[in-house]
């Protein structure tokens, strides 16, 4: 047990009239399942400092892309070019400013529910069913104010915390 939780079981079978094990082999047997918890528990850890590990390199890639992108003033096209890489699913980055839309690929131009306006206060994702499709929207905020959105087109399993941190990342070097 590790934490009042069983991770694993030893079980040993001690069939005749005589026990085979003795007192001593059954400390041994508890001192040995002990260690075999640590290992599990250590392993366990190991692989959820790795996974974070691996989404801090990738979330620094991901700021690195777009930074880059920022500064060359390459524009909101290229960025929605670049983020459509990241993700693999068509976008569209609405600039309210100017009432510009910019999407990935080109031709994927939607009219958004005007309804999306009122959920723009909050710096969150909502979803958006429109003609059967999924939209994944977050908002570009400054200021607290809204200066633009971000609507992917995705199904809710397609929808990984990856593309989360991408659309958080492209948000703020956007706005």
């Amino acid at each position: 047990k590790v934490e009042e939780s069983t991770l694993c079981v030893l079980i040993v079978y001690q069939n005749g009239p005589y026990p085979l094990l003795t007192k001593d082999d059954q400390q041994l047997l508890e001192s040995f399942s002990d260690q075999v918890s640590i290992v599990l528990r250590n392993s366990k850890l190991y692989q959820n400092l790795k996974k974070q590990n691996d989404l801090l390199i990738q979330r620094d890639t991901i700021h690195n892309t777009l930074i880059k992108l920022s500064l060359q003033s390459k524009g909101l096209q290229k960025i929605a070019n670049e983020i459509k890489k990241m993700i693999n699913h068509p976008l569209m980055i609405v600039d309210l400013t100017d009432h510009q839309q910019y999407s990935s690929p080109t031709q994927w131009k939607r009219e958004l529910p005007s309804e999306i306006n009122t959920k723009l206060k909050t710096q969150s994702f909502f979803t958006e069913s429109l003609n059967s499709q999924s939209l994944y929207i977050h908002p570009i905020i400054a200021i607290d104010v809204p200066i633009g959105i971000i609507a992917v087109e995705m199904e809710e399993d397609d929808f990984f915390p990856l593309n989360k941190m991408i659309m958080e990342q492209a948000s703020s070097v956007i706005a």
